[in-house]
């Protein structure tokens, strides 16, 4: 019988690879030559990398609480699901995979939400 290591997650795959683009872009032909344009598109390509890196940051987050959930038991009674809220932030959309626990009467809580201080809307740059 053969046991396999698991492999580790990178959740900043997505902001290496961008990043590794917005070089090789800067390096092309293809960059412009104008100040003001090379700055718009440069702009543009680092808010989708700072959305990248949040959203990595948040996947590990979620990684995280689900490998705290797999070592313990719930209380009896108490349900146990995986739920994504998406957030606007200020670089762009992200999403939050996070644990919900519910249990009869009683509306869900989510522990992650208070961690990372969630506001209550969509948005959290407001």
């Amino acid at each position: 019988m053969q046991t396999h290591t698991c492999l580790e997650v990178d959740f900043f795959s997505e902001a290496r690879e961008q990043f590794g683009q917005a070089i090789a872009w800067l390096n092309s032909p293809n960059c412009p030559k104008a100040h003001s344009e090379l700055e718009r598109q440069l702009r543009d390509r680092g808010m989708e990398l700072l959305r990248a890196l949040l959203q990595g940051h948040l996947n590990r987050l979620s990684d995280r609480e689900r490998k705290q959930l797999s070592s313990r038991t719930p209380e009896p009674g108490v349900q146990v699901r995986t739920r994504a809220r998406d957030i606007e932030s200020d670089f762009g959309r992200v999403t939050l995979g996070r644990l919900g626990y519910k249990s009869k009467g009683r509306d869900a809580e989510f522990p992650l939400d208070r961690e990372v201080n969630l506001p209550e809307e969509l948005c959290s740059c407001c």
